[in-house]
């Protein structure tokens, strides 16, 4: 048995599909929610699938799943990716937990952007990478321990706090190139 199979169960997120296409495309003489009932609905069966899934492979003390982006933000679009990391506090068996976590999403088709670090790394990484210091300032806690999260969001946002200046022009810069490749289409629901 491989350890990928033997990381994950066939067809777990197979559930999380088949509940979003019913809210995408309810049945005959059902109501389609409108779009602000819809984000909603989306990121609550989104934690839900997550945080329930977590906690059955065994997420719980030393390790935390966070989301950011669209999801971190409570703006999960119809057809967005999930962006998520897998934070831990040296926990041996994070490999184990982050493949039972990752191939059951990737297996049914679901877009993944992903990373497994510990708070100190996701910080590192936020000091020399301005797009993942944004995400990871809209970091929400979704399963395991909160400690963990908490951890990473006081570190993220007081090292945003000591260092905007020094990172004002960089923003703007970054801004100022969204606009110039995208347009206003940089600023539509993903």
């Amino acid at each position: 048995m491989s350890s990928r199979a033997a990381t994950t169960n066939d067809g777990a997120a197979d559930d999380l599909v088949r509940a979003k296409a019913v809210l995408l495309n309810p049945g005959p003489g059902q109501r389609r929610l409108g779009a602000e009932a819809l984000r909603v609905a989306l990121v609550d069966l989104h934690d839900f699938w997550l945080s329930t899934h977590a906690a059955a492979i065994g997420l719980t003390d030393r390790a935390a799943l966070v989301a950011v982006g669209a999801l971190g933000r409570r703006e999960l679009a119809p057809y967005s990716d999930l962006d998520l990391v897998l934070l831990h506090d040296g926990r041996r068996d994070i490999d184990r937990i982050a493949d039972a976590l990752w191939y059951p999403l990737w297996d049914a088709g679901i877009g993944l952007d992903h990373a497994v670090r510990t708070p100190g790394q996701a910080v590192q990484v936020a000091a020399a990478d301005l797009r993942a210091a944004l995400g990871l300032l809209e970091a929400r806690h979704i399963a395991g321990d909160r400690a963990v999260s908490d951890k990473l969001t006081t570190a993220v946002r007081q090292s945003w706090r000591a260092g905007i200046r020094s990172r004002f022009d960089e923003l703007e810069e970054s801004t100022r190139g969204r606009w110039e490749r995208s347009g206003d289409v940089a600023h539509r629901v993903e």
